[in-house]
């Protein structure tokens, strides 16, 4: 039985969900995306030199498929969990120097060319800029304003079939927007690293793993206490492991900002032949 997710607030979900993709490795079949599996999440950026694509785990891009065309769920609010079609080229891979396979740095990106930018823009995806000072010591503070984090992706447990009118199965994935809390900020193999716990309340409860997770995004976002403000996000790292605490929880282990732009950043630019500003 698919995991079902609980009711979040709809602001912050509203302002997080037209950065979120997840891709599904598929059947190739004309225009259908055909029985899809999860094979991560990422977030739709900016990056300095002008480079649009996605953010996401080393071992997420690792295992895109470059030999067929893959799926794509995006979560627009007039297009969510709409799914489509793209191709992945090699040459537009790039991962964090040191990465092997396994461990870390587990930070990778995938560019995206310009007419599939266009496309994805007019569906209502948001491209989130990364090139102006995004660090939460930059943001806008406050004496009202409470930061609260989110972490996003896609839960491959929650994988579901929905049948259209026509008898036609679709299968669909949802989206976990979900506030969490930090438990411990560490440094590991120089990377600098956070463990998030998820926030469950009412009688639904985490799923048996956040697997399909991996690439999604770690967001703060600020609450303002005595007045109705526009709500403001900041990114805060990348989600790439899970694993269980001393109590038993899963904990979703997570690269920080500081390792998008310190480790995985100069390695993009000099890929693309972009100076570094």
């Amino acid at each position: 039985m698919a995991y079902e997710l609980p009711e979040l607030l709809d602001e912050p979900r509203n302002l997080l969900a037209p950065s979120l993709i997840g891709f599904l490795k598929i059947r190739d079949k004309g225009e259908i995306v055909d029985y899809p599996n999860s094979l991560g999440s990422g977030t739709f950026v900016r990056l300095p030199g002008d480079i649009y694509g996605v953010l996401t785990a080393a071992h997420v891009l690792d295992g895109l498929p470059e030999d067929t065309p893959i799926g794509v769920m995006i979560f627009t609010r007039l297009e969510a969990g709409r799914q489509l079609k793209i191709e992945v080229d090699r040459r537009q891979k790039v991962f964090a120097p040191g990465w092997t396979g396994e461990g870390l740095p587990d930070l990778g990106f995938l560019r995206l060319d310009d007419f599939r930018v266009r496309d994805l823009k007019a569906l209502g995806c948001v491209f989130y800029d990364l090139e102006k000072d995004r660090s939460l010591a930059a943001a806008v503070h406050e004496p009202d304003i409470v930061w609260r984090p989110f972490v996003v992706g896609i839960v491959a447990e929650s994988k579901a079939e929905s049948r259209w009118e026509s008898g036609h199965a679709k299968t669909v994935y949802t989206a976990l927007f979900g506030s969490c809390e930090i438990r411990r900020s560490y440094d590991h193999d120089g990377c600098e690293l956070v463990a998030v716990e998820v926030q469950f309340e009412g009688p639904a409860g985490p799923p048996s793993s956040y697997g399909g997770i991996s690439g999604g995004a770690l967001w703060a976002i600020a609450e303002f206490q005595t007045n109705r403000k526009p709500h403001q996000r900041v990114f805060l790292g990348v989600a790439y492991y899970e694993e269980r605490n001393e109590a038993g929880m899963l904990e979703i282990i997570c690269h920080t900002l500081s390792d998008v732009v310190k480790v995985l950043l100069p390695k993009v630019q000099a890929h693309f032949g972009i100076r570094a500003g």
